[in-house]
């Protein structure tokens, strides 16, 4: 025999065992939200700390690629240097 309360619910009067399983239920299906919450959070954690990663990378090999291209400057600026002081030797 289930024992009445006095709780409303859509405009009907629920049983003890009722109102236990509505609360029940609300309790699993927040906790499913809140894991799927969580599981979307870490988620876009990995995704960002990968394209993090990939951003470093590309950072480092765009700084080594402008390093290598002052030092080939400099290299053909000597070049041209040592050319210009042959050529107002030889005039």
């Amino acid at each position: 025999m289930a024992i009445k309360l006095a709780l409303l619910f859509s405009g009907y009067v629920l049983t003890f065992c009722d109102a236990t399983f509505y609360l029940f239920s609300a309790y699993i299906t927040l906790s499913c939200l809140t894991y799927c919450v969580l599981l979307q959070t870490q988620r876009d954690t990995t995704g960002l700390t990968t394209e993090n990663r990939e951003l470093k990378l590309r950072l480092q090999s765009m700084e080594e690629q402008a390093k290598l291209r002052d030092g080939m400057l400099c290299s053909f600026f000597e070049t041209f240097l040592v050319l210009l002081v042959v050529i107002i030797d030889c005039s």
